[in-house]
C-alpha cells in the first residue's frame, strides 16, 4: 500500500508526436482529439441539417480547419495540464526520457540514476501498420497523423 508520504516517481517516454507531453496516446493523438473533432463535425452537420427546421438562420455553414484544430488542441492541452496537476498534487515527480531498470528500486533515465520506493514506467504506444493491401497507398493515414493535421485536405 502506497502511503502519501512515500516518494513515487514516474518515468515518461519521449514520443515523436509530442515530446514532453503527459497523457499518452489517448489524450494527445487518440481518443480525446478524435472526439473533439467528431464533436465539431457533429455540430456542423446539425447546423446544415436542422438549423432551418429549428427556426435558426444560418447561411452556408463551413468548417474553418485552423479554428477547429485550435479547438481540438485547446481540449487536449487543458486535459494534459490536468494530468500534470494531479501528478504534482499527489507528490509524484515526473522524469521524461529513455529509461532502463537497474533494479527493483532504481531506474536510469538518460544517464541519471533515480532511486525510489516505487517507480512507475509509462512506456507509451505506437500505431501498428496492419498488413492490408493498399495500406501504404496515398491518402491512407493512421489516427495519429489525422490528429496532427494542421491543414485539412481539399481546402
Amino acid at each position: 500500500m502506497l502511503r502519501r508520504s512515500e516518494p513515487l516517481n514516474w518515468v515518461h517516454p519521449y514520443h515523436s508526436w509530442k515530446k514532453n507531453k503527459l497523457g499518452g496516446t489517448c489524450l494527445n493523438v487518440g481518443c480525446i482529439p478524435t472526439k473533439a473533432l467528431i464533436h465539431a463535425s457533429s455540430v456542423y452537420e446539425t447546423l446544415k441539417r436542422d438549423a432551418e427546421l429549428l427556426g435558426i438562420q444560418v447561411s452556408a455553414p463551413r468548417i474553418d480547419w485552423k479554428k477547429t484544430s485550435t479547438y481540438k488542441d485547446s481540449v487536449v492541452n487543458r486535459l494534459v495540464k490536468g494530468v500534470s496537476g494531479l501528478l504534482a498534487a499527489n507528490g509524484i515527480k515526473v522524469y521524461k526520457g529513455h529509461a532502463e531498470v537497474v533494479d527493483a528500486h532504481c531506474v536510469e533515465v538518460d544517464g541519471e540514476k533515480i532511486e525510489a520506493d516505487y517507480i512507475i514506467i509509462a512506456s507509451g504506444s505506437e500505431p501498428v501498420s496492419l498488413k492490408i493491401p493498399g495500406i501504404d497507398s496515398n491518402g491512407v493515414i493512421d489516427s495519429t497523423e489525422h490528429c496532427l493535421w494542421k491543414n485539412c485536405p481539399n481546402q
